[in-house]
């Protein structure tokens, strides 16, 4: 067991990962904050006012799953140089240890300090655009009707399969695991409107896969969704479907390490 893991080892392969890109960590962070003020702030101004809750919303989703993805996929990118990776698959450290430093940089603390810095700018936005005639309060992520925390859990399904992406790929792991997914993507919604469309007829119209079903008729436009108990169980089948690629990006490092 201490073999696979040691906290004191793993205490200090984190300070080391640390101290070596906390800078450029922290210039990340910077970036992507003037990014935000400089998107949601231009937005703002072309309407002549602040962006209520669906739109804050939006950004959130859109910034985490992009800023997330790109940072996901360079977490383990020493070992994608062969003079990087002999120096890092030499260090005194476990696969299991290595691996969780770039799961809690890319996962934990990417949200811990995602979430502040985008209602920092958000609200920063709104103390400039809001108006009293066009008033708008920041977007509450836990609130109960509208569940913008489901983001959340896409953001986890996307950094697993970005983390194998960032272990499998040598180079431009970003790039190749974002034509992976999108390629994947298009097989599955072309595959599963053909099924739909054979089962339901010509008035099904485009619907992506484990989503209801739209239909268009002469005079009106319907969906139809799954029963509420059938949707847990799709939930359920995304929650394995990220531990198990987060096993096997464990799996494909401790193939580097041997």
């Amino acid at each position: 067991m201490h073999n696979l893991f040691s906290f004191q080892r793993f205490g200090r392969l984190f300070r080391k990962h640390t101290a070596e890109h906390l800078r450029e960590y922290l210039m990340g962070a910077a970036v992507l904050f003037g990014a935000m003020l400089v998107v949601m702030g231009g937005l703002s101004y072309l309407n002549s006012g602040s962006m209520n809750t669906s739109v804050q919303t939006m950004f959130f989703a859109l910034f985490l799953l992009g800023a997330g993805a790109f940072f996901t996929s360079t977490i383990f990118q020493q070992f994608g140089f062969k003079n990087r990776a002999i120096a890092a698959l030499c260090l005194p450290a476990s696969t299991l240890e290595k691996y969780l430093v770039g799961w809690i940089y890319s996962f934990v603390l990417f949200l811990l300090v995602y979430v502040p810095v985008f209602y920092l700018a958000n609200s920063i936005v709104l103390l400039l655009f809001n108006t009293p005639s066009g008033y708008h309060e920041a977007m509450d992520l836990f609130d109960p009707q509208d569940q913008p925390y489901t983001i959340l859990y896409a953001y986890a399904v996307l950094h697993a399969v970005m983390l194998v992406g960032a272990i499998f790929f040598e180079k431009a792991q970003f790039v190749k695991t974002g034509f992976v997914v999108f390629g994947v993507l298009g097989v599955l919604t072309l595959v599963n409107f053909q099924v739909l469309k054979t089962m339901f007829g010509a008035e099904l119209v485009t619907t992506l896969p484990f989503t209801g079903a739209n239909f268009r008729t002469m005079n009106s436009f319907y969906r139809v969704d799954l029963p509420e108990t059938q949707m847990q169980w799709i939930g359920l089948v995304f929650v394995v479907l990220t531990v198990l690629f987060w096993t096997v990006a464990y799996a494909r490092l401790r193939e580097k390490q041997v």
